[in-house]
């Protein structure tokens, strides 16, 4: 006897919802409902219907880039514009005994020199004087022009093996002086 083949239950449809998400047209977006599986959610969809996925875009400014022609703000040169200068302690501790910018500020060009009003500094990099010049070259010329003379400290975490090996409070009652 032959069996008879069962009937498939069909498979039901998955849930869908609304969801809301932006559309831009022109330019211009805007709040559009979609509906989309309640499980899945938004999908890409099949790769052959896109529009900018897994397409070739010619780049626009690829050619100019390549050969050099492109222009960056960097090489922009408005007229009357300044260009600075930091001068920054190389030191991690250290005071300032001399502070001479008589030479920068005779160069042509170099319009301001401002120097920190802090006596001492407690980190590599801080900042100590800075230049203010017509061309960027110059402003760094300036800036190496300016003679410093420190005087070298003991760096705040030297001072703290000097005492005895104090606890972390003493490093942060040392950064409060600063």
């Amino acid at each position: 006897m032959p069996q008879q083949p069962q009937a498939q239950p069909s498979p039901t449809p998955p849930k869908k919802k609304k969801i809301r998400v932006p559309r831009v047209v022109n330019g211009i977006e805007q709040m559009v409902e979609i509906e989309v599986d309640d499980v899945a959610g938004p999908g890409w969809g099949p790769n052959d219907k896109h529009t900018l996925l897994n397409h070739r875009m010619t780049r626009v400014d690829g050619p100019l880039k390549v050969s050099g022609a492109a222009h960056y703000t960097y090489d922009i040169r408005l007229p009357n514009i300044l260009y600075g200068h930091v001068r920054r302690c190389p030191y991690a501790h250290a005071r300032i005994k001399k502070f001479d910018s008589s030479a920068a500020s005779r160069l042509p060009g170099v319009k301001a020199i401002i120097r920190t009003p802090l006596e001492e500094f407690r980190f590599a990099g801080s900042p100590v004087a800075a230049v203010a010049a017509t061309t960027p070259e110059l402003a760094q010329d300036a800036a190496r022009a300016i003679v410093i003379g420190y005087e070298r400290e003991k760096p705040a975490l030297a001072k703290q093996e000097r005492r005895g090996g104090e606890s972390r409070s003493s490093v942060r009652e040392l950064r409060r002086d600063c």
